[in-house]
């Protein structure tokens, strides 16, 4: 796994992709693993 410093530029890419491409429609487990991971090393976006 990464680093707990990574976690905001998945998100920050996450969100970027997400407003790029918007009616595409994806799993959203990524998103959901990177939101557990912002919880557990209680980050900020």
């Amino acid at each position: 796994m990464g680093n707990e410093s990574d976690v905001p530029l998945l998100l920050r890419k996450h969100d970027e992709l997400k407003s790029l491409y918007p009616s595409e429609n994806y799993e959203q487990g990524a998103l959901l693993g990177l939101i557990e991971l912002r919880e557990r090393f209680k980050l900020l976006r």
